[in-house]
């Protein structure tokens, strides 16, 4: 089992703080929700559902597993929608569950809590460095990696603001 002194060793710090400004910003903007209109939450709905799409379509399914082919404009899309969800680009989504299903519970798990001495930290792989990356040579996901921060901000944030 790791030490607390390891795990703020390794911790990825602007990611920590990251995920403390969005979740700080998630509650601010719940102190508005009664004074939305009508539109809004349907267009709440259509962005949520969009950012399954591209986890679970895009993310997990497209480029994780490799489960079908899609066109070029699908998967552009599809990367858009991976952008809005925010969980990180699509070459460490993939790689990350890749490797989750080669090693699951073990050492090597990036989602393995036994690597970790919290049982309850759902995001521990995301505030943990990993190791450095190849870039694939696919354009999309080169686009979305060299992109994150840009793609991210203008789906995620900008989005929801409409």
């Amino acid at each position: 089992m790791v030490t607390w002194v390891e795990n703020y060793r390794n911790a990825n710090w602007p990611m920590v703080y990251y995920l403390a400004l969005v979740h700080i910003g998630a509650v601010v903007g719940a102190t508005c929700l009664p004074e939305c209109k009508t539109q809004t939450y349907w267009w709440f709905f259509g962005l949520y559902v969009l950012n399954g799409l591209g986890i679970t379509m895009g993310a997990h399914r497209l480029w994780a597993h490799r489960s079908y082919k899609a066109c070029g404009l699908v998967r552009f899309l599809l990367m858009l929608c991976n952008s809005m969800a925010n969980q990180g680009t699509i070459f460490h989504w993939s790689r990350d569950h890749r490797v989750h299903h080669k090693y699951s519970d073990t050492s090597a798990d990036p989602h393995n809590s036994g690597r970790l001495n919290y049982d309850d930290l759902w995001a521990d792989w995301t505030v943990v460095l990993q190791e450095k990356l190849n870039p694939w040579g696919n354009l999309f996901i080169t686009a979305s990696t060299r992109c994150l921060y840009a793609a991210s901000y203008a789906t995620c944030l900008t989005c929801t603001r409409l």
